[in-house]
């Protein structure tokens, strides 16, 4: 690629040479000669070249259904979609599904599917695929962390090649984004290769297809001449493992890497936004960052230490030393980015107040020993570890802020960094942590079932509200949109004030992308790698 663009500069360079001095000639002739028209720049599409895309992460699953972090969201969603899909200003797209409708009742959704998609083996995509993905998550030897999301379904009926209905045993608004949403597996091909061995033989309809996986450092992805949207312009996809945020940005402005989709250095913001060759894409996002503490340890299990924690820390210091330009102070699990979901009034605010802090644990019964820690009755000190994902400069930093804040108030915190797998599989499956600081990223419908509920697949801090668990059930069995909003504002209200986790802030998602490459600006806030069907490389030599 390097020899590529030097060549091409040297041949620039060439011809402007050339019609320089052919300037010197005209103005030296005797007589008028007249020019050839000068063609004007190529602006259409071209087809080929390699997109590099860097991430913070190596993948856990390709598997669509199983995966649950964002650096396998994205690689998966290329090679597969799912019915629907989120696009341009997150609305609900079209995607293998070209229309739908849902019974009076609020129980029947019927589907009717694309014809003519093609599974990147060349197999036809039908409805029998669709009702197989979809009993695969429910099945509970298949351990889906998604599983939650369809208990919902009563059952699956294929009507025919191209029209299927999923029955619900009561309304379920959620189900586009939850269910709608979740990328599709080919029957024929789990049931050849099984689910064991996905990682390397996975397969879908989306825009690339997989071509090979090298575990910590990269994967290849490949044009499908096939794609039911039609063929992509760009000839190869390039996913390269860099965990360090200064590194994948140094690797932005020196070329080798087209995209940083994930944790711009915030400092690096201004910068780049003046520069002539990367164009920086920000949008709300849908998230929140969260220091997680566990509620089943005996130090969180009571609100008030949460309530006492998140008063020990100074949301605002951390917004302003690592989030100046990329981020927002957040007092509840919703953005403004969720719109009328989004209630602002129904908020406790929990202000910087150390003092306030050691008031609400010396009512628990913390006292402060000889050594200015604080310790309980049986002579424990207050001391756990929090994780963090190693490499992840920002939120360590973050840690290290926090470590301060709760010393000064007698709280010993330890920073533990592991390797991203293992915080995932202490997070989502042993539980075995006292704390861990994680952003989480949601989609636009509101339901946090899956987040906060404990049947649900994530569970995060095994928060546990009876009322919370029965708010989360009926906003996402109600169709209307006003009747949801009435549970959903109290489900804030209540998190927020018991510190469900200590809430820090929302994303501005800052993305980088080199200016030879268009297309990408198009598909934000939904996300620009939704439109890598459309991208094209403006140095390409076509097809």
């Amino acid at each position: 690629m390097v020899m590529s663009n030097l060549r091409a500069k040297r041949i620039a360079l060439l011809v402007a040479l050339v019609f320089a001095l052919g300037a010197v000639a005209m103005a030296c002739a005797p007589e008028e000669v007249e020019e050839d028209p000068v063609d004007e720049p190529d602006d259409e599409p071209r087809y080929g070249g390699t997109f590099v895309v860097s991430m913070y992460s190596d993948i856990t699953h390709m598997n669509p259904f199983m995966h649950t972090d964002g650096a396998s969201n994205i690689v998966s969603s290329v090679i597969h979609q799912g019915l629907i899909g989120y696009r341009h200003n997150n609305e609900i797209t079209a995607l293998l599904a070209e229309d739908w409708d849902v019974s009076e009742d609020g129980l029947t959704w019927t589907f009717y599917l694309r014809e003519g998609v093609k599974w990147h083996d060349g197999e036809e995509f039908t409805a029998e695929d669709v009702a197989y993905t979809y009993e695969l998550i429910l099945d509970p030897e298949t351990a889906s962390p998604r599983r939650a999301d369809f208990t919902p379904i009563d059952r699956v009926e294929v009507l025919d090649d191209y029209t299927l209905e999923v029955v619900t045993e009561e309304p379920y608004a959620s189900l586009l984004d939850k269910v709608g949403t979740r990328g599709i597996v080919a029957k024929h091909h789990v049931e050849e290769h099984g689910l064991e061995d996905y990682n390397q033989h996975p397969l879908g309809t989306g825009p690339f297809e997989f071509e090979e996986w090298q575990p910590d450092d990269k994967i290849v992805l490949s044009r499908f001449d096939d794609y039911w949207e039609g063929k992509p312009y760009l000839e190869e996809l390039e996913f390269v493992v860099i965990p360090e945020p200064s590194v994948r940005q140094m690797a932005m402005e020196t070329g080798e890497v087209h995209f940083n989709w994930w944790g711009v250095p915030d400092e690096d913001i201004p910068a780049m936004q003046e520069s002539d060759d990367i164009e920086v894409l920000q949008y709300l996002q849908t998230d929140f960052h969260m220091l997680i503490l566990n509620n089943n340890h005996p130090f969180f299990e009571d609100y008030r230490a949460r309530q006492a924690i998140a008063h020990a820390i100074d949301q605002d210091a951390i917004v302003d030393n690592f989030a100046e330009h990329s981020g927002v102070v957040g007092y509840g699990p919703y953005s403004e980015a969720y719109g009328d979901f989004y209630n602002p009034d129904v908020l406790t605010k929990f202000p910087y107040d150390p003092d306030k802090a050691l008031d609400i644990l010396g009512d628990l019964g913390w006292e402060e020993n000889d050594d200015g820690v604080l310790e309980d009755e049986d002579g424990e000190e207050f001391e756990f570890d929090a994780m963090v994902r190693a490499g992840d400069e920002q939120r360590i930093n973050e840690l290290v802020m926090m470590q301060s804040w709760l010393r000064d108030i007698g709280i010993k915190m330890n920073i533990q960094e592991l390797e991203w797998s293992l915080v995932l599989e202490r997070l989502t499956e042993t539980r075995e942590y006292d704390a861990c600081i994680v952003q989480f990223g949601a989609s636009p419908d509101p339901d946090h079932y899956t987040i906060f509920h404990p049947e649900g697949g994530f569970w995060i801090g095994q928060y546990d509200n009876e009322r919370v668990n029965e708010l989360l059930e009926k906003g996402r069995s109600v169709i209307d949109p006003e009747e949801r909003e009435v549970y959903y504002d109290e489900y804030q209200e209540i998190t927020s004030y018991e510190q469900a986790v200590i809430f820090l802030y929302h994303s501005q998602n800052t993305s980088t992308v080199n200016q030879r490459f268009e297309g990408m600006k198009d598909g934000k806030p939904a996300g620009q790698m939704q439109l890598i069907h459309e991208v094209w490389d403006t140095e390409a030599e076509g097809e």
